[in-house]
Protein backbone atom coordinates (compact mmCIF):
# COMPACT_ATOMS: atom_id res chain seq x y z
CA UNK A 1 0.00 0.00 0.00
CA UNK A 2 1.44 3.42 -0.65
CA UNK A 3 0.14 6.80 -0.16
CA UNK A 4 0.42 9.66 -2.79
CA UNK A 5 -0.52 12.98 -1.21
CA UNK A 6 -2.68 15.91 -2.03
CA UNK A 7 -1.90 17.67 -5.62
CA UNK A 8 1.14 15.39 -6.28
CA UNK A 9 1.62 12.75 -9.04
CA UNK A 10 3.27 9.73 -9.61
CA UNK A 11 3.98 6.92 -12.38
CA UNK A 12 2.97 3.56 -11.21
CA UNK A 13 3.87 0.76 -13.13
CA UNK A 14 1.25 -1.94 -13.99
CA UNK A 15 2.05 -5.76 -15.39
CA UNK A 16 -0.32 -6.81 -18.31
CA UNK A 17 -3.12 -9.00 -16.25
CA UNK A 18 -2.41 -6.66 -12.71
CA UNK A 19 -5.16 -4.45 -11.18
CA UNK A 20 -4.45 -1.18 -9.56
CA UNK A 21 -7.15 0.08 -6.88
CA UNK A 22 -7.06 3.49 -5.28
CA UNK A 23 -9.04 4.99 -2.35
CA UNK A 24 -9.32 8.89 -2.97
CA UNK A 25 -10.03 11.63 -5.38
CA UNK A 26 -8.11 12.79 -8.73
CA UNK A 27 -7.53 11.11 -11.74
CA UNK A 28 -5.49 8.82 -14.00
CA UNK A 29 -3.96 8.59 -17.41
CA UNK A 30 -2.66 4.97 -18.93
CA UNK A 31 0.53 5.41 -21.21
CA UNK A 32 2.35 5.25 -22.52
CA UNK A 33 0.92 7.43 -25.33
CA UNK A 34 -2.33 7.42 -23.15
CA UNK A 35 -3.63 4.49 -25.62
CA UNK A 36 -6.48 3.62 -23.47
CA UNK A 37 -8.17 7.12 -23.80
CA UNK A 38 -8.14 9.88 -22.09
CA UNK A 39 -7.67 10.58 -18.58
CA UNK A 40 -10.05 8.59 -15.59
CA UNK A 41 -11.80 10.35 -13.22
CA UNK A 42 -11.01 8.60 -9.81
CA UNK A 43 -13.56 9.02 -6.58
CA UNK A 44 -13.33 7.26 -3.22
CA UNK A 45 -12.34 3.79 -4.65
CA UNK A 46 -11.65 2.95 -8.05
CA UNK A 47 -10.09 0.29 -10.48
CA UNK A 48 -7.85 0.24 -12.95
CA UNK A 49 -6.99 -2.74 -15.39
CA UNK A 50 -6.18 -5.56 -16.13
CA UNK A 51 -4.91 -4.82 -19.61
CA UNK A 52 -3.29 -7.26 -21.86
CA UNK A 53 0.11 -5.68 -21.76
CA UNK A 54 2.17 -3.65 -19.60
CA UNK A 55 1.16 -0.11 -18.87
CA UNK A 56 2.20 2.91 -17.08
CA UNK A 57 -0.41 4.41 -14.85
CA UNK A 58 -0.13 7.88 -13.87
CA UNK A 59 -1.75 9.11 -11.02
CA UNK A 60 -2.47 12.72 -10.05
CA UNK A 61 -3.96 12.94 -6.15
CA UNK A 62 -7.11 15.69 -5.62
CA UNK A 63 -7.28 14.70 -2.08
CA UNK A 64 -4.25 11.92 -0.62
CA UNK A 65 -4.82 8.26 -2.46
CA UNK A 66 -3.52 5.29 -1.24
CA UNK A 67 -3.44 3.10 -3.88
CA UNK A 68 -2.24 -0.55 -4.58
CA UNK A 69 -1.62 -3.28 -7.56
CA UNK A 70 -3.05 -6.96 -7.22
CA UNK A 71 -1.18 -9.04 -9.81
CA UNK A 72 -2.66 -11.91 -11.86
CA UNK A 73 -4.24 -14.74 -9.80
CA UNK A 74 -3.16 -13.15 -6.88
CA UNK A 75 -5.19 -13.50 -3.85
CA UNK A 76 -6.34 -10.13 -2.34
CA UNK A 77 -6.11 -11.60 1.66
CA UNK A 78 -2.21 -11.18 0.53
CA UNK A 79 -2.26 -7.52 -0.35
CA UNK A 80 -5.31 -6.10 1.62
CA UNK A 81 -4.90 -2.04 1.94
CA UNK A 82 -3.52 -1.03 5.16
CA UNK A 83 -4.88 2.13 7.39
CA UNK A 84 -5.03 3.26 10.81
CA UNK A 85 -8.52 2.95 12.51
CA UNK A 86 -8.84 6.50 12.50
CA UNK A 87 -7.79 7.10 9.03
CA UNK A 88 -10.41 3.99 7.79
CA UNK A 89 -12.38 4.92 4.82
CA UNK A 90 -16.17 5.10 4.98
CA UNK A 91 -17.61 1.18 4.39
CA UNK A 92 -20.81 3.22 2.95
CA UNK A 93 -18.38 4.42 0.02
CA UNK A 94 -15.78 1.52 -0.79
CA UNK A 95 -18.72 -0.73 -0.81
CA UNK A 96 -19.78 -4.49 0.51
CA UNK A 97 -17.41 -7.15 0.38
CA UNK A 98 -14.20 -4.86 0.28
CA UNK A 99 -11.68 -6.08 3.32
CA UNK A 100 -9.20 -3.71 4.67
CA UNK A 101 -6.22 -4.21 6.97
CA UNK A 102 -6.15 -1.76 10.37
CA UNK A 103 -2.55 -1.26 11.23
CA UNK A 104 -2.55 0.11 14.53
CA UNK A 105 -4.87 -2.43 16.47
CA UNK A 106 -3.34 -5.65 17.69
CA UNK A 107 -0.62 -7.44 17.29
CA UNK A 108 1.44 -7.03 14.03
CA UNK A 109 0.81 -6.64 11.14
CA UNK A 110 -2.86 -5.53 12.90
CA UNK A 111 -6.12 -6.89 12.09
CA UNK A 112 -8.89 -7.33 9.28
CA UNK A 113 -12.41 -5.98 8.81
CA UNK A 114 -14.61 -6.59 5.89
CA UNK A 115 -17.81 -3.58 4.60
CA UNK A 116 -21.09 -4.78 4.58
CA UNK A 117 -21.42 -1.52 2.26
CA UNK A 118 -22.73 0.34 5.51
CA UNK A 119 -20.30 -0.62 8.26
CA UNK A 120 -16.91 -2.15 8.99
CA UNK A 121 -17.25 -5.54 10.66
CA UNK A 122 -14.38 -7.31 11.74
CA UNK A 123 -13.43 -10.51 9.42
CA UNK A 124 -13.24 -13.22 11.94
CA UNK A 125 -12.46 -12.75 15.51
CA UNK A 126 -9.52 -10.56 15.88
CA UNK A 127 -6.64 -10.10 18.64
CA UNK A 128 -7.03 -6.61 19.83
CA UNK A 129 -4.35 -7.28 22.64
CA UNK A 130 -2.31 -9.91 24.80
CA UNK A 131 0.12 -10.34 27.11
CA UNK A 132 1.63 -13.81 28.00
CA UNK A 133 4.12 -12.96 30.88
CA UNK A 134 3.22 -12.98 34.44
CA UNK A 135 2.55 -9.79 36.38
CA UNK A 136 1.92 -9.52 39.97
CA UNK A 137 0.74 -7.44 42.47
CA UNK A 138 2.58 -5.46 44.35
CA UNK A 139 2.44 -6.10 48.72
CA UNK A 140 -0.72 -4.07 49.09
CA UNK A 141 -4.41 -4.29 49.71
CA UNK A 142 -5.67 -2.09 47.04
CA UNK A 143 -6.78 -3.11 43.53
CA UNK A 144 -4.02 -3.30 41.35
CA UNK A 145 -4.34 -2.78 37.11
CA UNK A 146 -2.37 -5.99 36.22
CA UNK A 147 -3.22 -5.64 32.36
CA UNK A 148 -5.13 -2.46 30.31
CA UNK A 149 -5.87 -2.26 27.06
CA UNK A 150 -7.44 0.89 25.39
CA UNK A 151 -10.74 0.15 23.14
CA UNK A 152 -10.81 2.62 20.27
CA UNK A 153 -14.17 4.52 19.77
CA UNK A 154 -16.36 2.97 17.46
CA UNK A 155 -14.76 -0.80 17.17
CA UNK A 156 -17.28 -2.11 19.02
CA UNK A 157 -20.61 -1.81 17.21
CA UNK A 158 -23.76 -2.81 18.64
CA UNK A 159 -23.85 -6.48 18.53
CA UNK A 160 -20.01 -7.10 18.94
CA UNK A 161 -18.76 -8.83 21.82
CA UNK A 162 -15.23 -8.37 23.21
CA UNK A 163 -13.95 -11.77 24.52
CA UNK A 164 -11.70 -11.94 27.50
CA UNK A 165 -9.46 -14.80 28.58
CA UNK A 166 -7.40 -14.66 31.37
CA UNK A 167 -5.00 -17.32 33.55
CA UNK A 168 -4.21 -16.56 37.30
CA UNK A 169 -2.07 -18.32 40.20
CA UNK A 170 -2.65 -17.32 43.55
CA UNK A 171 -2.35 -17.85 46.77
CA UNK A 172 -3.78 -20.88 48.82
CA UNK A 173 -5.51 -19.11 51.93
CA UNK A 174 -8.68 -18.14 53.59
CA UNK A 175 -8.66 -14.91 53.40
CA UNK A 176 -10.26 -13.42 49.86
CA UNK A 177 -8.41 -12.61 46.62
CA UNK A 178 -10.53 -10.83 44.48
CA UNK A 179 -10.23 -10.35 40.71
CA UNK A 180 -11.62 -8.01 38.67
CA UNK A 181 -12.39 -6.76 35.39
CA UNK A 182 -13.30 -3.25 34.04
CA UNK A 183 -14.48 -1.46 30.70
CA UNK A 184 -14.52 2.62 30.89
CA UNK A 185 -14.50 1.87 34.98
CA UNK A 186 -17.32 0.30 34.90
CA UNK A 187 -17.26 -3.50 36.48
CA UNK A 188 -17.94 -6.14 33.88
CA UNK A 189 -16.78 -9.31 35.58
CA UNK A 190 -15.62 -10.14 39.16
CA UNK A 191 -14.23 -13.75 40.30
CA UNK A 192 -13.26 -13.90 44.11
CA UNK A 193 -12.52 -16.70 46.39
CA UNK A 194 -11.98 -17.07 50.26
CA UNK A 195 -11.05 -21.01 49.71
CA UNK A 196 -7.77 -22.12 50.72
CA UNK A 197 -7.69 -24.94 47.70
CA UNK A 198 -8.16 -22.60 44.88
CA UNK A 199 -4.62 -21.15 44.12
CA UNK A 200 -4.82 -21.72 39.89
CA UNK A 201 -7.67 -19.81 37.87
CA UNK A 202 -8.75 -20.23 34.09
CA UNK A 203 -11.57 -17.67 33.15
CA UNK A 204 -13.34 -16.79 29.67
CA UNK A 205 -15.38 -13.55 29.82
CA UNK A 206 -17.54 -11.98 27.48
CA UNK A 207 -18.91 -8.15 27.43
CA UNK A 208 -21.08 -7.71 24.45
CA UNK A 209 -23.15 -4.58 23.55
CA UNK A 210 -27.29 -5.48 23.56
CA UNK A 211 -28.37 -3.64 20.11
CA UNK A 212 -26.96 -0.19 20.95
CA UNK A 213 -23.50 1.26 21.74
CA UNK A 214 -23.87 2.25 25.09
CA UNK A 215 -25.72 -0.90 26.78
CA UNK A 216 -23.81 -3.94 27.54
CA UNK A 217 -23.81 -7.31 28.96
CA UNK A 218 -20.66 -9.15 30.72
CA UNK A 219 -19.80 -12.02 33.53
CA UNK A 220 -21.44 -13.81 36.16
CA UNK A 221 -20.65 -12.38 39.18
CA UNK A 222 -18.58 -14.27 41.93
CA UNK A 223 -18.56 -17.17 39.25
CA UNK A 224 -16.24 -19.10 36.37
CA UNK A 225 -16.49 -16.97 33.45
CA UNK A 226 -18.76 -19.99 31.81
CA UNK A 227 -21.37 -22.06 33.59
CA UNK A 228 -23.91 -21.76 36.54
CA UNK A 229 -24.39 -18.89 38.93
CA UNK A 230 -26.23 -17.38 41.56
CA UNK A 231 -26.49 -13.68 40.77
CA UNK A 232 -27.62 -12.01 37.55
CA UNK A 233 -24.73 -11.04 34.82
CA UNK A 234 -23.05 -7.77 35.29
CA UNK A 235 -24.53 -5.18 33.01
CA UNK A 236 -23.30 -1.58 32.53
CA UNK A 237 -23.99 1.49 29.88
CA UNK A 238 -20.35 2.50 28.30
CA UNK A 239 -20.69 5.06 25.59
CA UNK A 240 -17.99 2.52 22.82
CA UNK A 241 -18.53 5.50 20.47
CA UNK A 242 -15.89 6.84 22.45
CA UNK A 243 -12.56 5.12 23.69
CA UNK A 244 -12.80 3.21 26.75
CA UNK A 245 -9.70 1.16 28.67
CA UNK A 246 -9.81 -2.37 29.44
CA UNK A 247 -8.50 -3.11 33.34
CA UNK A 248 -7.78 -6.72 34.17
CA UNK A 249 -6.99 -6.28 38.18
CA UNK A 250 -6.24 -8.12 40.94
CA UNK A 251 -6.90 -7.31 44.77
CA UNK A 252 -5.37 -9.02 47.93
CA UNK A 253 -7.25 -8.56 51.70
CA UNK A 254 -3.76 -9.39 52.67
CA UNK A 255 -0.68 -7.70 51.69
CA UNK A 256 1.73 -10.25 51.87
CA UNK A 257 0.10 -12.60 49.61
CA UNK A 258 0.17 -13.37 46.04
CA UNK A 259 -1.89 -12.81 42.96
CA UNK A 260 -0.26 -13.07 39.51
CA UNK A 261 -2.23 -13.06 36.04
CA UNK A 262 0.04 -15.19 34.23
CA UNK A 263 -1.68 -14.48 30.84
CA UNK A 264 -4.33 -12.56 29.20
CA UNK A 265 -5.64 -12.29 25.73
CA UNK A 266 -8.92 -9.27 24.72
CA UNK A 267 -10.78 -10.32 21.47
CA UNK A 268 -13.13 -9.26 19.09
CA UNK A 269 -15.89 -10.85 17.90
CA UNK A 270 -18.19 -9.70 14.96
Amino acid sequence: MATLAQGSSVPVSLPSGSTLTTFGAGSAVIGPGNQYGQPRSLYNRSSIGPFPEDVIVYLTATTAIEYYSLATGASLINALPSFTWAGRPSASVVGAEVRIRISDIGPAPGIRFVSDGTRWIPDGVQVLGRQNTGVSCPADTTEDTLYSLVIPADLVSTNSTLRIFTRWTITGSTNLRELDIRLGGSLVYQFSTATASVVAIQNLTHVSNRGVTNSQIGGIPLGPGLGNGTLPNYTASIDMTTAQTLVIAGKKAVAGETITLESASVELLP
